[in-house]
């Protein structure tokens, strides 16, 4: 009888998308970890990428993988859910395999809600892991147990004590780490820092992150009128994206989707004793310590973000006294300590 592999991961693996694609960074994390803690020869990864144009091609080797692993991994984006979900669960029930769902962000429990047919088949799966306690909660309401709160993490470089400055060098330096669309602020963001230099410069903002190509003509015509002291500087590479925030005195975060989970420039940001400045979405709290590891403001409230930036500009000791704080915060989501979360529910259930 042909040995099984430990672990089969299906997600979406893209070295091009890995530079700025949280998705994909998650998904290359976890599975790195897999990899380091059980060794490459007990881990195999199938991508789902172009899973729309090659579908036979996706099915096959899925039946493949859930016969040949005690453990099968899923990382779908919402695009795919509908897909993996059943067709895994189905399967399970010929190959014998045991399958999970990591849940990247925070739309499962509302995606559940509008697909309700999809609620039975997420019963059926080994086990669930989100980022964030807030999830849990709401797919409990949806009566989805074997929840298992499984924080954000990444192996990057992350700074020493001794190496924040806590320099408050004005004008202040803030920066923006994220997908570039509509929906994550940014047309607001900019317009906040534009009132707020009306009468001479106080903050500068750089923008990261790979622009939406729904976003991107609307953006264009952005950058022709930015001031000086706003720039785009384009993509950052998603592992070195803490070694580029350590320079910046504050990262803003104003989504205005309500249903972010552990967003990953936020463990940047604390990897690299940066606080935050984010709007509150539904999860926020689980991931910011508010007055600790940063400060937030109303949802989509963008006059309560220009009063917390006036605030922090007339005392900026309130930032740099959450620096050291936000370090601690990053130390307690040190990859080899997170990973042991998810190997003891799916090892320790399946040897």
């Amino acid at each position: 009888m042909m040995k099984r592999v430990r672990v089969g991961v299906c997600g979406f693996f893209d070295d091009k998308g890995a530079l700025g694609d949280g998705q994909t960074i998650r998904t290359l994390s976890v599975t790195n970890e897999l990899e380091l803690a059980l060794g490459r020869e007990s881990v195999k990864r199938v991508s789902y990428r172009d899973w729309k144009k090659r579908p036979l091609s996706l099915l096959f080797r899925l039946v493949m993988l859930e016969c040949e692993c005690k453990n099968l991994l899923l990382f779908p984006a919402q695009s795919a859910v509908n897909v993996l979900i059943p067709v895994t669960v189905t399967l399970k029930r010929l190959c014998g395999a045991r399958v999970y769902y990591n849940v990247i962000g925070g739309w499962l429990p509302s995606h559940l809600t509008r697909n309700k047919w999809l609620v039975r088949y997420v019963k059926e799966l080994d086990g669930l892991f989100v980022q964030t306690p807030r999830l849990k909660r709401d797919l409990a309401v949806l009566g989805i147990g074997k929840v298992h709160v499984f924080p954000n993490f990444k192996r990057v470089k992350m700074l020493a004590e001794s190496e924040i400055s806590l320099a408050q060098t004005k004008p202040l330096k803030a920066c923006f780490f994220s997908r570039v669309k509509e929906k994550k602020g940014v047309a607001e963001m900019i317009e906040v820092v534009k009132e707020i230099n009306s009468n001479g410069v106080k903050y500068t903002l750089d923008i990261y992150g790979q622009v939406s190509a729904d976003y991107a003509g609307a953006f264009g015509e952005m950058q022709k009128h930015f001031p000086p002291f706003v720039r785009y500087m384009g993509v950052v590479d998603g592992w070195k994206a803490s070694e580029v925030i350590k320079d910046y005195f504050i990262q803003l975060f104003p989504t205005k989707f309500p249903t972010e989970g552990f967003p990953g420039s936020i463990l940047d940001s604390f990897s690299a004793g940066v606080p935050v400045l984010a709007s509150r979405w539904d999860s926020c709290e689980d991931v910011i310590d508010d007055g600790v590891t940063g400060l937030t403001f109303d949802f989509n409230d963008f006059e309560d973000m220009k009063d917390k930036l006036e605030r922090i500009y007339a005392n900026p000791e309130v930032v740099t006294g959450m620096k050291i704080k936000c370090l601690e915060r990053a130390r307690m989501l040190e990859p080899q300590a997170v990973i042991k979360i998810m190997l003891d529910v799916m090892i320790g259930g399946a040897q």
